[in-house]
């Protein structure tokens, strides 16, 4: 995956303030939406609880992955280039802030080694992996807002994982997107043509291709109208390779468990696409990723009423970011089609969850209502270790020996539905709400997917790693 990193950004002009009476002589200057964030971010514990007794603690600023983010690659460099001068301006002397350079050689290192990719993209796992000794790491993240552009920040300590701030959501002004703005939307077909057309120029090996989703903004979500891309998409790719005189032909691989291998075969391209709503258009960018980290990218517009009738939004409330986890240790769960699946009704949803280090599980189903239930632990492991996952060892969930119930989908189930499980490196129970608990398992009342990141963001004393699997319900 590409990673952006540069620096440069335009200040707020006061042309922008036209139409509104002038403020008063003495009045302060107003804060811009990118000062405010990185204010907020360093009023807390990151801000003031770092330099405490002299202490001396280092910054990184994770770069956007340019794959999910709904602006040009030129937009996102002039955020985060701001983001980086904010924070150096304005920090307490007790952080250092490694620049753009600093940390994209942290990123190029990472992925060079395969660091990020043997720990599932989890970013805290992987710094500690190539012993990337950082204290604290501020993850950006960019998203589409009822057709704005947001920005919120995160800070995680690095040796725990532990959230320290996530800053409230700021709308980034319009005049850092005039290059993505001047952009022209065409319609489905050209840009579905311009998209195959142009991987098959440009990616010389292109013999197969692996599926791996079509996605609403950065979740994990795959409504109809991301189905319909794909389809499209793979449907153009087919025909671009298609050569009957050579014999070439592209084979279409379904959705596996594990990424693309670098060692496996050569030729096989992961395929994934995302895609904003900006108005009267769609934005989509669409990536093509080989085993070894090398990349193809093409971003596009596409005129919204194109694709008139397709469900464009999630159904499920619950649904956020698609977070592949930043806790201190790596924790992966998957599906034999991987993280974000495509399911039907009447199939059946088995999961595999995997630690690197010794850990307890706890498992929670959330349905296409936003309703949650606990499946691990559960009524029928009630003894204090049945939770427990060594480290390096595959637990099935449901386990078919000891869970007397399945994941099936019925023919009522619509939408998305989540399974999410934490990992904590020591046993919980005690210090989560007995209700959490319920016998028989069923919907726990008053609990949705954001309450149950809470009760385990305020746990104290131990170190929480999160993964989940997004079931896209398909009819």
């Amino acid at each position: 995956m590409r990673r952006i990193v540069g620096l440069a950004f335009v200040a707020v002009l006061a042309s922008a303030l036209g139409g509104r009476a002038a403020p008063p002589p003495n009045a302060p200057a107003p804060i811009d939406p990118i000062t405010a964030a990185v204010d907020e971010l360093l009023a807390g514990e990151i801000g003031t609880g770092s330099c405490f007794f002299g202490a001396k603690k280092s910054i990184g600023i994770w770069p956007f992955a340019e794959d999910r983010v709904p602006v040009q690659a030129k937009s996102a460099q002039r955020v985060y280039d701001e983001i980086v001068a904010r924070l150096v301006a304005r920090r307490p002397p007790c952080l250092d802030i490694l620049d753009g350079t600093a940390i994209g050689a942290i990123v190029a290192h990472l992925g060079h080694t395969g660091a990020l990719q043997k720990k599932g993209g989890n970013v805290i796992a992987a710094l500690e992996e190539a012993n990337r000794r950082v204290d604290l790491v501020v993850m950006p993240q960019i998203y589409g807002q009822d057709g704005k552009i947001v920005l919120t920040l995160r800070g995680v300590e690095r040796t725990s994982g532990r959230t320290l701030a996530s800053t409230r959501p700021v709308i980034v002004p319009e005049v850092y997107l005039v290059g993505d703005l001047a952009d022209l939307a065409v319609t489905l077909d050209a840009a579905i043509a311009r998209a195959a057309h142009d991987f098959a120029v440009r990616v010389a090996d292109l013999r197969a291709i692996r599926l791996g989703g079509f996605f609403y903004q950065d979740t994990a979500a795959q409504p109809a109208a991301g189905r319909y891309l794909m389809d499209r998409l793979v449907s153009a790719l087919t025909g671009e390779l298609a050569n009957p005189v050579s014999g070439r032909a592209l084979r279409v691989l379904e959705p596996s468990a594990a990424s693309v291998d670098p060692a496996g075969e050569p030729g096989v391209w992961e395929v994934a696409g995302r895609y904003w709503l900006r108005g009267d258009a769609v934005d989509v960018k669409i990536q093509l990723r080989r085993g070894d980290g090398a990349t193809h990218a093409w971003a596009g517009r596409i005129r919204l009423p194109d694709l008139a009738g397709l469900a464009l939004r999630p159904q499920n409330a619950a649904i956020g970011v698609d977070d592949p986890g930043h806790g201190p240790f790596a924790f992966r769960l998957v599906s034999p089609r991987g993280r974000t699946p495509i399911y039907r009704p009447g199939e059946e949803l088995t999961l595999a969850a995997r630690s690197d280090r010794d850990a307890w599980m706890w498992c929670f189903y959330v349905d296409s209502a936003g309703a949650v239930s606990t499946v691990l632990p559960n009524p029928y492991r009630r003894r204090p270790d049945d939770n427990r996952i060594v480290a390096g060892e595959v637990k099935a969930l449901p386990d078919p020996d000891r869970d007397p119930f399945r994941f099936v989908f019925n023919a009522d189930t619509t939408g998305e539905e989540v399974v999410r499980c934490y990992a904590t490196s020591r046993d919980v129970r005690r210090d989560l709400p007995p209700s959490f608990f319920p016998d028989p398992i069923g919907p726990i009342v008053g609990l949705d997917a954001a309450r149950l990141d809470l009760a385990f963001a305020r746990l104290a004393d131990v170190e929480v790693g999160m993964a989940e699997v997004t079931v896209s319900v398909s009819p």
